[in-house]
């Protein structure tokens, strides 16, 4: 076969398949969004933490020949009930509450100052069984017939466990001190996200949201992956 004809069954299997889709799209009922009241839940597949330590310690540390250095461990899975109002195709406000999920940071000071013995000291911070209240505003359009990607800010706030482990080298003795008392912070919350709608009833949402928090000498920036499910009455 010449490469002209190959070129031109290829043309014309492209073509078929794209005359499909759009006939395909054509003919999907429009499930437009609906004024009214809809539920569901929000499940996060993947949780990050990333923290960054302020400019004042590590100018401080710095000064005295000391380094700095965070590690973050998070554990468990966001998941939240959805309640939410969609007043016209393109806005809706919904609230959301749930678990939010465990994380630790383990910051560390070490070296040798120019004078006094060498440091070693350790702050872990916790906080566990962390439960989230968010209210969004959500924006967004439907430029096919199936799919609505959208846009959302809201307000949030974190309450948990707090469990700080100070930890220090006096000599050759490390020292180590727990302090048990509760975590409260609220935030800006920015996402954005695609919601497919199978039916009038049902949406299928994937979204990404982020989060800054400043606490301590430490601010915090939080991003959830997560997938949801929302039924409309």
């Amino acid at each position: 076969m010449s490469i002209q004809s190959n070129l031109c069954s290829r043309l014309v299997v492209s073509g078929t398949l794209i005359l499909a889709v759009l006939i395909a799209i054509a003919t999907t009922p429009l499930h437009a969004q609906e004024p009214g009241v809809y539920v569901g839940f929000s499940l996060g597949i993947h949780h990050d933490v990333d923290v960054e330590i302020s400019s004042s310690v590590r100018s401080a540390a710095r000064s005295s020949n000391l380094g700095v250095q965070n590690n973050v461990d998070t554990s468990g899975t966001p998941l939240a009930f959805v309640v939410g109002y969609q007043v016209n195709e393109i806005f809706s406000v919904e609230g959301r509450y749930g678990q939010w999920g465990d994380w630790c940071v383990d910051l560390a000071i070490t070296g040798t100052p120019p004078s006094g013995p060498p440091r070693d000291d350790r702050t872990i911070s916790c906080v566990d069984d962390a439960a989230y209240a968010v209210v969004f505003a959500r924006a967004g359009f439907q430029p096919i017939p199936w799919l609505y990607p959208y846009f959302l800010a809201g307000y949030q706030s974190v309450a948990g466990d707090s469990i700080v482990t100070d930890q220090s080298l006096d000599g050759d003795v490390r020292v180590s001190s727990t302090e048990l008392g509760d975590y409260e912070e609220s935030s800006v919350v920015l996402g954005v996200g695609v919601e497919f709608i199978p039916t009038e009833q049902l949406g299928v949402r994937v979204e990404y949201r982020l989060s800054e928090e400043s606490y301590g000498n430490i601010d915090q920036e939080t991003s959830v992956l997560g997938v949801g499910l929302i039924y409309r009455f």
